[in-house]
């Protein structure tokens, strides 16, 4: 193979890396693996499947639609003080309050979640 072949070669499966989080389209990686979230360092919390077998953005279209926060990461919508911690949202107007029964559910969903240190990986 001469090497403009294999530049095309690596650059498609190049793209379908790059692509893995970015809540595009189903590829094959996205149903044979899921996320081990640990720190949330490097995993989007409305665009990656870690709680769950689906997206928040797409469990909760309309809390994703009013969110601040769209392309942050988990660690950085888990705030941490002094001994406790809680998640930080970030609305772009006040919730109505079918709204707000919509975020208890995402707080349900999210009932359990564990802080680690260690990197967020696949499995």
């Amino acid at each position: 193979m001469d090497s403009g072949v294999e530049g095309e070669i690596w650059s498609d499966g190049g793209k379908d890396i790059v692509t893995l989080d970015d809540g595009g389209g189903q590829t094959w990686f996205n149903e044979e693996v899921t996320r081990n979230m640990r720190n949330g360092s490097n995993t989007s919390f409305w665009n990656t499947k870690w709680r769950g077998d689906m997206m928040f953005r797409e469990k909760y279209p309309r809390l994703f639609a009013i969110s601040n926060q769209k392309e942050l990461k988990v660690a950085e919508m888990w705030l941490v003080r002094d001994s406790s911690a809680n998640w930080n949202f970030k609305w772009r107007r006040r919730l109505f309050v079918w709204e707000e029964e919509l975020l208890n559910n995402l707080l349900n969903d999210l009932q359990g979640f564990e802080w680690s240190q260690d990197e967020d990986e696949w499995k």
